[in-house]
């Protein structure tokens, strides 16, 4: 029997899971019956004139005419919450799978793919293009694992590679049942010190909605693999930053899976270069919270502003917030880590880098993260604030502090700025994802990694070009910014 296409399968698929009758879907094209049964059938595949048309009126038609438990199985498949962002992730795993078998027929002659097709050498670019495969599509769970030399690669291509399985949705939900791990090698960094620790840290916000985990290990030195379990690998071999060599492209369970345990089987506990933390772990019984405070040497940057900066007063209010809401049932622990905090701040030798967009953030939105949760200030209590820190700025000898006004890197795609906390125990990294409810919390697991962000920091706190370490002209900023915020303040109520 005559292997069905990727395109045709899918149609078939979804037309069955909605319970929705070939005439019903003719009806609503105004096509005769027999065009749905050629195109599920694999016979033909709509005309690519009309293809974008037809597949938008069959996402909408399937959606809109489910039997309720089609829908509810739908929704599921998708991981959608509405109609509208349904009726869409189904058109564009349609178009996806429409398009990959329109190219197969035309670069082979064929509507499906073959178990294995070799390639003696490829750009980057075409690379990414055979990379970016229709199953990329499903949400509704997926296993991929990847070993890529990502620092030996052109860095225009870096996020294109590692968003092929992480950019699920411009909706920006939580994809739990997507489990990616991708092996990197760190030793063949190019000194790029302060670009390779923003495009790490922007990697793992952007991949924050599905279960992913970062590896380090030289296996992936001079690779490029790629698998998703059970359905699809491409592998290679890097050659120069933008050419890769002995590309193949492999389809089907017998092909991907036990590749994709070979390179499983590298990704131990032991290679993860961070460890995904909540706060409660870091606060509980593992202490690390309180280890990074007592630390020798403690290295703070703030690329949103944290707890760490609230007077006493605010701090008491936020933290009865969270006995309200259930989230701790009593205070006082948190009341004694302000207390060893504010100490620290006073007495102990802390260099703090606050980035200028941290403060400006937070005087136009007023949001602040405490202990990992996101808080929002009214205009007042950000007054409170920025006072607060001015007072730090002027009266606290021990503390060592400097501010970023200028963006680190001009591209755009490492818009993301870490939070990060360095000691000699215990180093993690806070960023705000904006859309998880909880921002994400990361212990450093590597000395590796330790060290990079270790150079990170330094690079910039001695960069005089970057930095303002004038005590005097940080507090006249801080006070210019209160002035724009009194304004503001002022035009809201009005």
């Amino acid at each position: 029997m005559e292997q069905k296409n990727r395109f045709s399968a899918l149609l078939e698929q979804l037309v069955a899971t909605a319970e929705v009758k070939h005439f019903v879907l003719a009806k609503a094209l105004q096509y005769d019956v027999s065009y749905i049964s050629k195109w599920i059938g694999g016979r033909v595949l709509p005309t690519e004139k009309s293809a974008s048309d037809v597949l938008q009126k069959i996402s909408q038609c399937l959606v809109e005419n489910a039997s309720a438990a089609g829908l509810d199985q739908l929704r599921q498949d998708y991981e959608v919450r509405d109609a509208g962002e349904l009726w869409q992730a189904i058109y564009d795993n349609l178009i996806a799978e429409y398009y990959y078998v329109q190219q197969l027929q035309q670069n082979s002659g064929s509507v499906v793919a073959p178990n294995i097709s070799f390639y003696p050498e490829l750009s980057m670019k075409k690379f990414i293009e055979k990379m970016n495969h229709p199953v990329l599509r499903r949400v509704k769970s997926q296993n991929i694992m990847a070993a890529i030399d990502l620092f030996s690669i052109a860095n225009e291509f870096r996020p294109q590679i590692v968003s092929l399985a992480t950019d699920k949705s411009a909706e920006r939900h939580a994809y739990p049942n997507v489990h990616f791990s991708l092996l990197i090698h760190l030793d063949k960094r190019q000194g790029e010190t302060i670009r390779d620790a923003l495009f790490i840290a922007n990697l793992l916000v952007n991949s924050s909605l599905v279960d992913f985990q970062l590896h380090g290990s030289e296996f992936a030195c001079g690779k490029l693999m790629f698998v998703v379990k059970h359905d699809f690998a491409i592998t290679g071999m890097l050659i120069r930053p933008d050419t890769c060599a002995a590309v193949a492209v492999c389809e089907g369970e017998e092909n991907s899976t036990p590749l994709y345990h070979d390179i499983q089987s590298l990704c131990t506990r032991e290679t993860m270069l961070f460890r995904r933390v909540t706060m409660g772990e870091m606060l509980g019984q593992s202490m690390d919270y309180v280890h990074a405070l007592l630390a020798p040497e403690r290295h703070w940057m703030l690329g949103h502003l944290t707890e760490h900066l609230l007077p006493d007063d605010l701090f008491r209010e936020f933290a009865g917030q969270m006995v309200s809401s259930g989230r701790i049932a009593d205070a006082s622990d948190l009341l004694n880590l302000h207390d060893l905090t504010s100490g620290i701040l006073d007495c102990g030798n802390v260099q703090l880098l606050i980035f200028e967009p941290a403060i400006s953030r937070l005087i136009i939105n007023g949001e602040l993260d405490f202990f990992n949760h996101r808080v929002v200030l009214d205009f007042p209590q950000r007054l409170r604030l920025l006072e607060h820190l001015r007072k730090l700025v002027r009266e606290s000898a021990a503390l060592q502090v400097r501010m970023v006004h200028d963006p680190l890197v001009s591209d755009f795609q490492y818009s993301a700025c870490p939070s990060v906390f360095l000691s000699s125990t215990v180093s993690y990294l806070r960023m705000d994802t904006k859309w998880l409810e909880e921002n994400l919390l990361l212990k450093i697991n590597r000395a590796e990694m330790q060290e990079l962000y270790s150079a990170f920091f330094h690079e910039i706190w001695n960069d005089e070009s970057r930095v303002v370490s004038d005590r005097e002209e940080i507090d006249r900023f801080i006070c210019h910014l209160m002035q724009g915020l009194q304004l503001l303040a002022n035009v809201t109520e009005q």
